[in-house]
């Protein structure tokens, strides 16, 4: 019961698993893509969770071996923006997390996924209305995403003109 709740023996096994398809011994992805996102139903309300599976991820971008499209719309289907519970939020942002990480990676036009994280930001305060910490919600991490995404974009313009 206890060592379902530690994350490192899940970690070690993507791990594993994504040196064996980086090495090329391992050309199938779906076992590789089922448990990372099986890492993500167990712990993606840990706010730790993306960072954890950054390395990876961030490294797969650059393989044309790994289906990164069939992945996002893995995760789009697993994390859904239900808010009914702080769980839930938790989930969902760091689902948005790794998924603006990506969209960073790979350029994408990211004008409606600030607009969703700002929307989302909006409708995650009512979570927070009984906190003692006035200061911070929730859902703050959906703003702060969404101010990543708007730097990424303006950073390269003004590092340009230099």
């Amino acid at each position: 019961q206890k060592n379902e709740l530690l994350r490192a023996p899940f970690l070690a096994s993507i791990c594993l698993k994504y040196r064996l398809f980086r090495s090329g011994a391992n050309e199938d992805t779906s076992g590789l893509i089922q448990e990372i996102l099986e890492y993500l139903k167990r712990f993606g309300h840990k706010s730790n969770c993306a960072f954890d599976l950054r390395t990876c991820l961030t490294s797969l971008l650059f393989d044309n071996k790994f289906p990164m499209k069939n992945f996002l719309n893995l995760l789009e289907k697993e994390a859904k923006p239900d808010q009914q519970t702080l769980q839930s939020l938790q989930k969902y942002i760091t689902s948005l997390k790794i998924k603006s990480l990506i969209n960073i990676k790979i350029g994408d036009d990211n004008d409606k996924l600030v607009k969703l994280l700002i929307s989302q930001w909006w409708n995650s305060i009512s979570l927070s209305k009984d906190r003692e910490d006035k200061w911070r919600t929730f859902g703050d991490d959906l703003m702060l995403l969404a101010s990543q995404l708007l730097i990424s974009r303006v950073l390269p313009l003004t590092l340009n003109k230099n």
